[in-house]
């Protein structure tokens, strides 16, 4: 019985992460429950229980999620688009929605994350892990090395849960 279970615990999250797939191609759209549960083949019903067991967040949250994260790539990357163009380019409503979320994530206003350009992901040499770097400028010694290495399998992590504040997304690595 416990095997079943673990097959059905499988193909559930095939089925999640095929919704998450299809979310992260079309975060811009309004996404309703109806076509998402459709891409599960799930019923709407079963599949919000489901979708919130699995992830531990809400189909909105996670959505709001993905927007997001998306958002603060072009804040940072296109810097000639202005910051109403990109919340509503990331399907915000408007920009006063597109602002109090940006800060409840991040801890700091789009516009100071835009002016601190150099915000980014780095290893931390102390820890191990990653952590969002506000400063690396200000690092001494830093050493760059470009080397070729052999083929290797890659897998990744899905950060599943809320992105509040810059420590949280070092705690999925």
């Amino acid at each position: 019985m416990e095997s079943t279970n673990i097959n059905q615990s499988n193909e559930y999250k095939r089925r999640i992460n095929a919704v998450l797939d299809h979310l992260d191609q079309h975060y811009a759209s309004e996404q309703g429950l109806e076509t998402l549960a459709g891409i599960a083949n799930f019923s709407p019903f079963h599949f919000h229980r489901i979708f919130k067991a699995i992830l531990g967040e809400s189909l909105y949250k996670d959505i709001q999620h993905i927007r997001i994260e998306k958002a603060a790539h072009q804040l940072k990357f296109q810097q000639q688009k202005s910051i109403t163009a990109i919340a509503l380019d990331c399907g915000f409503n408007s920009s006063a929605a597109f602002a109090r979320t940006f800060k409840e994530y991040f801890a700091m206003s789009a516009t100071a994350w835009r002016k601190n350009s150099i915000a980014s992901m780095y290893i931390d040499p102390e820890t191990n892990h990653a952590q969002w770097n506000l400063d690396m400028l200000s690092r001494k010694n830093v050493t760059i090395e470009v080397s070729d290495l052999p083929e290797v399998q890659l897998a990744y992590l899905r950060h599943i849960g809320p992105l509040k504040g810059q420590k949280k997304v070092g705690q999925t690595v």
